[in-house]
C-alpha cells in the first residue's frame, strides 16, 4: 500500500486513531447511562487494537526495494517510534478518562437521595408530654 501512508502513518495507525476517537467520545456520551454499550465499544475497539498489533506490516514491492537497500546501507525505521508514542498518548489519555469517569460516578448524588452524615446527630422528639400538661395548667 504505497500510496496508503498520511503524514508518514499507515492505514492501520489511522484507523486506531479514528476507532479510540469514537470509543471515547461514546464513552464521554453515555458515561451516565445503565447502559451497556460502551462496555462492548470498549471490548470492540480493544480485539480491533489487538488484531492490528498482530497483523504484519504489508511489505509488498518494499521488501525486495529494501533487501536491495539493505546490501547498500542500514535502513532505520523512525516512525515506529511516533506510532508507539501515539498510541502510548492514546492509551494514558483512554485510562485517564476512564478513571475520572469512575471517580465521578462513586461520587456522584442519587437523585432524591439526602447526602450521607459524616457524624451521627441527635435529634429532638420535640415536647413531651409533661411539657404540654404544664401549658395546660
Amino acid at each position: 500500500m504505497a500510496g496508503s501512508a498520511v503524514m508518514a502513518l499507515g492505514a492501520g495507525t489511522i484507523i486506531l486513531l479514528v476507532l479510540w476517537t469514537l470509543t471515547v467520545f461514546v464513552w464521554v456520551v453515555l458515561h451516565r447511562s445503565q447502559s451497556s454499550i460502551r462496555y462492548l465499544v470498549f471490548i470492540f475497539s480493544s480485539v480491533v487494537t489487538l488484531t492490528l498489533f498482530l497483523l504484519p506490516p504489508d511489505t509488498g514491492d518494499a521488501e525486495r526495494e529494501l533487501l536491495s537497500a539493505l546490501e547498500e546501507e542500514i535502513v532505520y525505521d523512525y516512525a515506529f517510534i511516533g506510532k508507539a508514542l501515539l498510541i502510548l498518548f492514546l492509551t494514558i489519555s483512554l485510562l485517564g478518562g476512564m478513571v475520572l469517569n469512575i471517580a465521578e460516578y462513586w461520587t456522584m448524588k442519587v437523585h432524591g437521595s439526602k447526602a450521607v452524615p459524616l457524624a451521627k446527630k441527635s435529634f429532638d422528639a420535640g415536647p413531651t408530654s409533661s411539657d404540654l400538661h404544664e401549658e395546660t395548667e
